[in-house]
């Protein structure tokens, strides 16, 4: 019998229904704390990336930004120097020629049967095509030109003090864009302005 006092001691007591109640409740709370912390830190791992995520598209906007701040100055960079070569150009063949500026301004008259005339067309040709493209890039880049209405002023002087540049216009204006055509009325009045 002093053993069996000694094996009872040893073994635990079997436990009442009421005590494993609470033992299984205790351990349910304790898992669920232990999914709540789980849950939490998930969470907060998801806030975390998000915030991150968030860090990273603004700094994603700022560097296109400054892109396409860089983008711009090219873009006006190109504009300007296309529209340069192409006036170098223009202005090139009025040095080598300086005797057909007298038929081309001043609202100079070309006689058809004149050997000059076939020359003074072709210029005005080239004049118009380069007054075309400045016409279109001073509406499409407006904001690319420090003084975009300067290329206005050209284009509209320059119809109003060449008869023959009106004449080439008027008898083939469809070989031109659409921004011509109220450079072409504005330069033709201002001609009729300017004739005493």
């Amino acid at each position: 019998m002093g053993d069996q006092n000694n094996q009872d001691e040893t073994q635990p007591k079997p436990k009442t229904s009421q005590e494993t109640f609470w033992d299984d409740q205790r351990k349910f709370w304790e898992r669920q704390e232990a999914y709540w912390k789980n849950d939490l830190c998930r969470k907060d791992i998801g806030i975390a990336i998000s915030i991150i995520g968030f860090i990273a598209v603004i700094v994603a906007l700022g560097f296109n930004y400054k892109q396409s701040e860089a983008v711009k100055m090219s873009l006006r960079n190109n504009v300007q120097q296309s529209m340069v070569k192409l006036t170098t150009d223009l202005d090139r063949v009025y040095v080598d020629k300086p005797y057909m500026m007298g038929y081309i301004f001043n609202n100079g008259v070309v006689d058809t049967n004149s050997t000059n005339y076939a020359e003074a067309r072709s210029i005005v040709t080239m004049e118009l095509d380069v007054l075309d493209i400045a016409a279109s890039q001073s509406e499409t880049f407006s904001n690319q030109w420090t003084t975009p209405g300067a290329w206005t002023n050209w284009i509209v002087d320059d119809f109003a003090s060449s008869r023959i540049l009106r004449e080439q216009y008027a008898s083939h204006s469809n070989w031109w864009g659409k921004d011509m055509i109220k450079y072409y009325q504005l330069g033709l009045q201002k001609s009729k302005t300017a004739t005493p």
